[in-house]
């Protein structure tokens, strides 16, 4: 009896030891998806494009830079539906296409304006293989392939590169946001909030970029730019937000990490706030006239970064009025953000939700033109700072 239990016990580990991963893959025979970008073809046809790593050269020398040719290549494939296209690039790959480690999907500006993002997410999430983590962006007067053509020079993979840029310049600046696909799709399905998507445009000569000319150049002649925030009703794309407006967005959207505010002082010289922190909550009211408001609150808390003018920081008081002067900013932006909207009749804010969360009754009354009810909106915007910091110095070099 004993001597069976022991020969059942090594049958067993032994299937253990015998186990493998049914559906592996090797590296070898696998096309490594960076990027996809997706844009309009001609007849009412859909054009996929795949930025495909090159293994060879994304290996580097010790010093990091490239050897030979360029680290990635774009295919391209057009059919009547998207998921006709991505199976008609194996024509072009002897290797098959492997999406797990895509960093960014790019929908090209007249693909957004005229298809509308529905087309593109429906594949996007029926399709197991792909994450719907990976950052979305609008390819920002171009084509979606040619975002995915233009090399890097920062990057030896340039989807990273856009994504890391969309990141960055979300982090520090605040004037565009990481979306990602689950966060579009989720605003789709929402009401009474539309969706905000980072945009990427080319700057410089574009024939260059795709060669890899420039790479060697200390300065680049094309570069891939964080370029404003695209605003879609109905998921197609309708305009852009830029600067101030887009920054006031994301004041409102909770989405400001870290900014640099610059305000007025004596004689048009300036003072630099940097902002560490920030923090907005909205609220729907029904006021005794029975008509709906929104009230918005945003907090900011910020450093002193710079100051070229003569003011006395070791003054409680000027503090004070810096920290006024920020508030009125601030405030300037989020009202310009909700005039533009307001006029476009665009609710990007989220205000329908807070509506429908709050007063479910009145909404069903409203949400069939809450276009038009967001548009005569009442929005008041108040603003609270506080400066924690002035930096290693008390008064500036400017006596």
């Amino acid at each position: 009896m004993r001597w069976r239990k022991t020969q059942l016990l090594v049958l067993f580990f032994a299937t253990l030891l015998m186990s493998s991963c049914w559906d592996a893959s090797e590296l070898s025979d696998l096309s490594i998806i960076s990027g996809v970008g997706i844009d309009k073809g001609e007849n009412g046809t859909y054009k996929v494009s795949f930025q495909i790593i090159n293994p060879s050269e994304v290996s580097a020398d010790e010093d990091g830079f490239q050897q030979g040719s360029t680290s990635t290549v774009v295919i391209s494939s057009v059919g009547n539906s998207i998921f006709e296209a991505v199976r008609k690039a194996s024509e072009q790959l002897s290797r098959r296409i492997y999406s797990p480690h895509t960093n960014l999907v790019v929908i090209g500006e007249d693909f957004a304006r005229e298809e509308g993002l529905n087309k593109a997410l429906d594949w996007f999430e029926r399709d197991h293989a792909f994450r719907t983590n990976i950052p979305m962006v609008i390819a920002r007067g171009s084509t979606a392939e040619e975002v995915l053509l233009v090399q890097s020079p920062f990057e030896r993979v340039p989807a990273k590169k856009i994504d890391e840029a969309i990141k960055t310049s979300g982090a520090v600046w605040g004037e565009t946001k990481e979306v990602e696909i689950q966060d579009v799709i989720i605003n789709q399905l929402r009401m009474g909030r539309e969706n905000t998507i980072s945009g990427i445009k080319i700057v410089g000569n574009f024939s260059e970029a795709v060669e890899g000319e420039g790479l060697g150049k200390s300065k680049p002649p094309v570069i891939l730019q964080a370029a404003g925030m695209a605003m879609f009703r109905d998921g197609h794309l309708h305009s852009w937000l830029d600067h101030k407006a887009a920054r006031g967005t994301n004041w409102i959207d909770n989405a400001i990490e870290s900014t640099v505010v610059t305000l007025p002082c004596h004689n048009d010289e300036k003072i630099a706030i940097e902002i560490i922190q920030s923090n907005a909550q909205m609220e729907a009211k029904m006021t005794d006239q029975e008509t709906l408001e929104i009230n918005l609150t945003i907090f900011a808390e910020g450093n002193i970064g710079e100051v070229n003018c003569r003011v006395d920081l070791t003054v409680i008081e000027n503090i004070h009025k810096v920290e006024k002067q920020l508030e009125d900013e601030i405030r300037s932006e989020a009202l310009e953000a909700i005039q533009i909207s307001q006029e476009e009749q665009i609710d990007i804010f989220g205000f329908g939700e807070e509506v429908h969360r709050k007063y479910p009754d009145q909404w069903k009354m409203l949400k069939d033109q809450w276009n038009e009810h967001f548009a005569e909106l009442q929005v008041n915007v108040q603003v609270n700072t506080f400066i924690r910091r002035t930096g290693f110095r008390n008064n500036p070099f400017i006596e």
